[in-house]
């Protein structure tokens, strides 16, 4: 049986975050999420009446729950100026800063690997 390779691995831990005096767990998005969080974030920003803005902040809520969870418990409330922060928290907790831990898990190529794989037609 072939070896499964755990993909899984990749993930950054989540982040710790402190809301309404409460500490979060921030988990790291993957990439439908994180383009559901910058949509309806982005709608948000750019409803032009306080009544779209409050029905679109519940969709803003909906996704960054996919990322905290417990952001929609009834004691946990974040402010305008939070809002945008937990936005670029979620984007730079999600997207590693370089490929050590994909090299510590052996998930990307080394150059002994580079070595065996075949050239492309562009390296050709």
């Amino acid at each position: 049986m072939p070896e499964v390779i755990d993909l899984d691995k990749l993930l950054p831990e989540p982040k710790e975050i402190k809301i309404s005096g409460k500490v979060l767990k921030l988990y790291p998005g993957k990439i439908k999420t994180l383009i559901s969080i910058q949509k309806a974030f982005s709608s948000f920003q750019e409803a032009k009446s306080q009544n779209d803005q409050a029905d679109l902040l519940d969709s803003v809520i909906n996704a960054l729950a996919k990322i905290i969870p417990e952001i929609k418990n009834d004691d946990v409330d974040i402010s305008i100026e939070q809002l945008p922060k937990i936005i670029d928290l979620a984007f730079q907790s999600s997207v590693p800063k370089d490929m050590d831990m994909a090299k510590k898990n052996k998930m990307a190529p080394v150059a002994s690997d580079q070595k065996k794989m075949p050239k492309t037609s562009s390296e050709q």
